[in-house]
């Protein structure tokens, strides 16, 4: 099990390194976070439908998405840490 904070920033090799390989064992997972979302990087692609069913990894990725920033703070420029707004969106797992 690997247990991956702010998937988004780590590097592309480490990924098809180390983690890729350890997936082909038998009950493997990683479970990972990340606040970073720009449909470029590896973590926000989870997220893509068509992307998932493409890859043919559709079967094997769950995924939650959760925004605590309001859309007043985030069109009024506050910062995501003043907002609390949303507080009531946190997953049942957190």
């Amino acid at each position: 099990m690997f247990f991956i904070d702010e998937m988004a920033f780590v590097p592309d090799l480490l990924l098809e390194d180390v983690v890729a390989p350890t997936l082909k064992m038998n009950n493997s997972i990683v479970v990972s976070a990340s606040t970073h979302l720009d449909p470029d990087n590896h973590f926000s692609r989870f997220f893509n439908d068509e992307y998932r069913l493409k890859a043919n990894i559709d079967h094997l990725v769950i995924t939650f998405q959760t925004v605590l920033l309001c859309d007043e703070c985030r069109l009024s420029g506050n910062g995501a840490f003043e907002c609390n707004h949303n507080d009531y969106k946190h997953p049942a797992f957190n």
